[in-house]
């Protein structure tokens, strides 16, 4: 199984999303977050119980996204995925300069505990 495709970002697809509730609410409290070192860029939702590793327009770590987009095939998004493009045309993404350590930190804590302490102190 591939990646979602680029589509998912079409207009139609930004269009459909762009007044979706959890996306505005995610715009509204930083969570759509760029984490940038000196050697890595990471897309990360930052959520309520739970933190994301996103590919924006591709990939989703989520549940929703691994289980309903890529084995039951039944959508063909997550909000995170499509709200990430809608935040960065909003200006709204929470960049966020990091060190190299640091950014592996968060992405472990992410992708073993589900969600990041550190990634939190950003905000």
């Amino acid at each position: 199984m591939g990646l979602a495709p680029m589509w998912l970002c079409s207009v139609d697809m930004l269009r459909e999303y762009e007044n979706h509730p959890k996306v505005l609410e995610g715009i509204r409290n930083k969570r759509f977050m760029c984490l940038r070192s000196e050697r890595l860029t990471f897309y990360v939702y930052r959520g309520v119980e739970k933190d994301y590793i996103v590919v924006p327009c591709r990939f989703c770590s989520c549940y929703d996204f691994l289980l309903n987009v890529l084995i039951r095939r039944r959508r063909c998004a997550c909000y995170h995925v499509i709200g990430f493009e809608i935040a960065r045309l909003r200006g709204a993404l929470l960049d966020v300069r990091v060190e190299d350590r640091e950014l592996v930190e968060v992405l472990e804590e992410v992708l073993v505990y589900g969600k990041s302490a550190r990634l939190r102190k950003y905000v």
